[in-house]
């Protein structure tokens, strides 16, 4: 009976046990394969955390790959208002503003507000570390002061391609708008995106496993290369800025071109100011006038005449042109005047050219090109459009429209009635200097993703063939004489052949449209000229005492371009001529024989002509003359001189061609 009681409690056992593993079997199988994704979500969320990781804005580069522009996580200041007692506040604004170097008020502010106002943003971590002090001072709930990672844009140089960098300003997710410069065009690919990634969290510990690196360079926005070189640049602001400071000039800005690639090297203005303090700077520091500020390029304008008419074979190097002697040129009422020491008589185009004689070369505009033809090679030469250069900001200029008069014409071809930028007069001069073929400059050589990837590259673009590559030869040649014997000579650098050409414009006062005296001197110039690389564009803004384009703004050239040859290692000068001007230099060398034998013997005749007037009682013509010529010419009539002023005579009385008598008193005045 024992053992029938026994077994059936044995039996009642096993078929209890059976049935829970039966039970527990079937209830894996419903965890495991039923509801497997509720149990799934459910572990990974007591095991598992979701991470934000923020955007991480790209780096800008040299072209030698120096960081110009990075950035770095720091601390920003956060308040958890509710758990801040309002007896607290003003104790805490005091001590929080000696630490952040904030005005108590302000600090005060915020702590009535709701919610978790940032208070301070980008502190350095010795104030975190006060500040984390003053929480344990205070007895302070531990998220009372909380700090969270944002990203803070650092420029490495300060004020170094300031203009070009641009920068940026906060949002919500850190320092990561971009507001001006590069920053600005190129803002989405640089600021990165807001990622978020699940992590596991490590057993038995508050951290978590680290984030995988794909995860983390995800956010990272793209790295930004520039054409420019940091050495060419930083030279070039410094020469800029110690002329300007020299000349006690308003502003001044420099470019610095590869000529038959368009790439820019360098690129300052002055004023500038420092990236990481631009709180401290002004409007007028801030903007990149080589893009934004239009002037009256003067004489400089003179080269795309020249090159109009030796592409068209309406004029050579050697053709001749009456250059006034220091008379002005009248164009109806209008008197086209030279400068003192620019006054030349009957010269070739060359002469003319070189020593910027605005009578001259407006003669020539006037006698051989008309109004359609110079209008064409202007715009051909990119003014009156932006070039396209990928910076925000760029102004096109502008070109008279309508139907030119002679007087606009010759206004155009001295650099007068048209408006142009920096930008647009080295693109035009790089153009004359790699053959005629006008390119697109470009300030962005490539851009990457922060793996390597190449995203972008950008290539040399040719935009137009605007003159043929013997005109640019014969252009340089006349240009190469401006720096040799001209108007240009503080450009020169030994061993090297420079070609360039001065401008000194005059300054419009908008408000009254009248020509003030004051000033925009400038010069372009081209390095080596036999083998064209480098095109520099320096222009000085009012510029006082000195104000010539040769004075005040070559020997900023002459610094710039032999730093930067040194850095380019571009070899000196190899004196030799031209094959393809060869032929053409026998034709030269003739016309320039014809040419000085036509010149003596315009002398000749002019003198036979005033001994002739004067043999016949009548006043001679006596304008361009030196004193000494006057009284010279004078003493044979026996009349009486009287002299003003100094120079070359100007005017006379009595006018040329009238009765002349003995004794007659005779009045000259010189200018």
């Amino acid at each position: 009976m024992f053992h029938k009681f026994y077994r059936g409690r044995i039996i009642l056992a096993l078929f209890l046990f059976w049935a829970a593993t039966i039970g527990i079997v079937v209830r894996l199988a419903f965890l495991q394969f039923v509801n497997h994704a509720y149990w799934q979500e459910l572990a990974n969320e007591q095991q598992q955390s979701t991470v934000t990781v923020k955007p991480h804005r790209g780096h800008i580069y040299s072209r030698n790959h120096v960081a110009l522009a990075s950035s770095q996580q720091m601390n920003s200041l956060y308040a958890t208002t509710a758990v801040i007692p309002e007896s607290l506040h003003y104790d805490l604004a005091e001590e929080l503003g000696k630490i952040l170097d904030m005005k108590r008020g302000e600090i005060h502010k915020v702590l009535k507000r709701k919610g978790y106002p940032p208070i301070a943003r980008k502190i350095t971590l010795e104030q975190t570390e006060r500040i984390k002090a003053l929480s344990s001072k205070f007895e302070m709930h531990e998220q009372a002061l909380y700090f969270q990672k944002e990203s803070k844009r650092i420029y490495p140089f300060g004020e170094l391609c300031s203009h070009i960098l641009g920068f940026t300003e906060f949002d919500d997710l850190g320092d990561n708008i971009g507001v001006a410069g590069i920053e600005l065009k190129y803002n989405e690919q640089i600021k990165g995106e807001l990622k978020s990634g699940r992590t596991r969290r490590i057993l038995g510990a508050g951290n978590m496993d680290a984030l995988t690196e794909q995860l983390v360079q995800s956010a990272y926005g793209d790295d930004v290369t520039l054409t420019i070189d940091e050495s060419i640049q930083d030279v070039a602001e410094k020469a800029l800025r110690n002329q300007v400071n020299q000349c006690k000039a308003a502003a001044g800005c420099l470019i610095v071109m590869h000529a038959s690639s368009g790439e820019i090297l360098a690129m300052a203005n002055v004023p500038a100011f420092d990236l990481n303090e631009r709180g401290d700077s002004q409007a007028f520091q801030r903007r990149n006038r080589c893009l934004t500020d239009v002037i009256e390029p003067g004489s400089v304008m003179k080269t795309f005449a020249a090159a109009a008419l030796l592409n068209e074979g309406l004029a050579e190097p050697e053709t001749m042109v009456d250059c006034g002697n220091g008379r002005p040129l009248y164009i109806g009422k209008r008197a086209i005047r030279d400068a003192p020491g620019h006054r030349l008589d009957r010269a070739m185009y060359q002469e003319a050219f070189q020593f910027s004689s605005n009578v001259g070369c407006g003669r020539m505009a006037l006698d051989f090109l008309d109004s359609p033809t110079l209008r064409e090679y202007i715009q051909k030469f990119g003014f009156g459009r932006k070039t396209g250069v990928e910076l925000p900001g760029e102004v096109a200029g502008n070109v008279p429209s309508g139907n030119w008069t002679p007087s606009t014409r010759v206004s155009v071809g001295m650099g007068y009635e048209v408006s142009a930028t920096a930008m647009q007069l080295t693109s035009a001069l790089a153009c004359v200097a790699n053959g005629g073929v006008l390119m697109q400059p470009y300030i962005v050589k490539e851009i990457r993703k922060p793996s390597g990837e190449l995203v972008e590259e950008t290539r040399p673009k040719p935009v137009d063939r605007v003159i043929s590559t013997l005109a640019s030869k014969k252009l340089l040649k006349m240009m190469e004489a401006v720096v040799d014997e001209g108007t240009a000579t503080k450009a020169q650098i030994d061993g090297y052949r420079i070609a360039g050409k001065t401008g000194t414009a005059q300054k419009l006062n908008p408000e009254t449209g009248v020509y003030e005296n004051r000033y925009v001197a400038s010069f372009g110039g081209i390095v080596p000229a036999d083998n064209p690389q480098l095109v520099i564009y320096c222009c000085i803004d009012d510029p006082q005492g000195l104000k010539y384009g040769g004075d005040v703004a070559a020997p900023v050239f002459r610094i710039v371009a032999m730093h930067a040859l040194k850095v380019l290692s571009i070899e000196p000068s190899e004196y030799h001529l031209d094959p393809e001007l060869i032929i053409d230099e026998q034709a030269r060398q003739l016309r320039m024989t014809q040419a000085a034998d036509s010149v003596q013997q315009d002398a000749s005749n002019r003198e036979r002509q005033r001994e002739a007037t004067l043999a016949a009682g009548r006043m001679p013509d006596l304008r361009g003359l030196t004193m000494r010529e006057v009284a010279v010419q004078l003493a044979k009539s026996g009349a009486r001189v009287k002299f003003t002023g100094t120079g070359l005579a100007h005017k006379q009385s009595p006018a040329a061609d009238e009765p002349l008598r003995r004794s007659q008193l005779c009045e000259v005045s010189f200018e």
